[in-house]
């Protein structure tokens, strides 16, 4: 499974490349097309100054207009009928903006998809990374690495054993562990920020230091928990405990059974299923010609066989 990084994606955009990709007719309001932008100095405004390339930063028009633009790229992998069955249906291709995920059973049929993308960004003025792009064999534990070459131009890409993909770490034998462990780390880290304002402010109260926890430190910690399901991981409950002994300024031999009765907060575990709970009925109210949903249906399938799944679990 290659993740393709589009060197200065955006950037590399043309306006003329843009409006051809729409059918000839551009339907961009004024300031989008125009491509005329401005700098602030400490003095004054600069005069406007046309841009011919990219989409504005920031710009809520951007996104879309990315994802109109990389549409061909989609029909062109579709075409090539390869991919991963689920259930009636080939699953090749993922994308959030610009972040690409091809879906291959074989590295030959990998190696087709990358061609197809080579040949896309030479039709479109587009130009892959190979530097950030790599690819992650997912596998058994007991069945070995991939040794095949995979080419993008006349570039190697490189075979990794974990890749952070929307801001969740995937290894190459699905080790949730090290997912939960990687939200941790980013967890504590926030939980940190709370601290040392705490003590620059001379301590919160309660229902202030409970607030940040929840808005600041839970939902990096709780970010892909959906994917655990019922898996119940330490470093996970060890960040909430810390924010709990931190606020009652006791040390690390205090039992943690004590600690969250003095404190009173939902425990990590109820939380998680919390959010395990709520995804669950977001595929079950879900339209049928979402991919997620048809995942999630093939999957359901699935469970009440020999496969032991998330769906089966739940």
């Amino acid at each position: 499974m290659p993740f393709i990084d589009f060197s200065l994606g955006k950037g590399r955009v043309t306006r003329q490349s843009q409006t051809s990709t729409m059918g000839g007719k551009s339907n961009t309001p004024a300031k989008e097309s125009d491509g005329v932008g401005t700098v602030n100095t400490a003095i004054d405004i600069s005069w406007g100054k046309g841009v011919g390339t990219g989409l504005k930063q920031g710009c809520p028009l951007s996104p879309i207009l990315f994802n109109l633009y990389i549409n061909d790229l989609i029909t062109a992998i579709k075409d090539l009928n390869i991919g991963i069955e689920i259930g009636n249906e080939k699953i090749s291709i993922l994308l959030y903006a610009d972040d690409v995920a091809l879906l291959a059973e074989s590295p030959e049929d990998l190696q087709n998809m990358l061609d197809t993308v080579n040949i896309w960004c030479n039709n479109n003025n587009m130009l892959v990374n190979c530097d950030k792009s790599n690819i992650v064999h997912f596998r058994p534990n007991k069945k070995a690495v991939t040794n095949f070459v995979f080419k993008m131009r006349t570039d190697s890409l490189k075979v990794v054993s974990k890749y952070t993909y929307l801001g969740v770490l995937l290894s190459e034998f699905l080790d949730y562990a090290e997912m939960a462990k990687t939200a941790a780390v980013s967890a504590g880290r926030a939980l940190g920020l709370v601290i040392s304002k705490s003590k620059a402010f001379g301590g919160f109260q309660f229902s202030t230091f409970t607030k940040l926890y929840d808005s600041m430190v839970w939902p990096v910690l709780n970010y892909s928990a959906a994917i655990w399901v019922d898996n119940e991981f330490s470093c996970v409950k060890a960040v909430q405990n810390r924010a709990m002994r931190y606020f009652l300024g006791v040390g690390k031999y205090t039992t943690n059974t004590a600690i969250n009765g003095e404190m009173g907060w939902i425990p990590a575990k109820v939380k998680q299923w919390g959010t395990v709970t709520r995804q669950f009925c977001r595929f079950k109210n879900m339209t049928h010609n979402r991919v997620n949903k048809k995942i999630f249906l093939w999957a359901e399938n699935e469970s009440p066989r020999n496969c032991k799944n998330s769906v089966f679990r739940m």
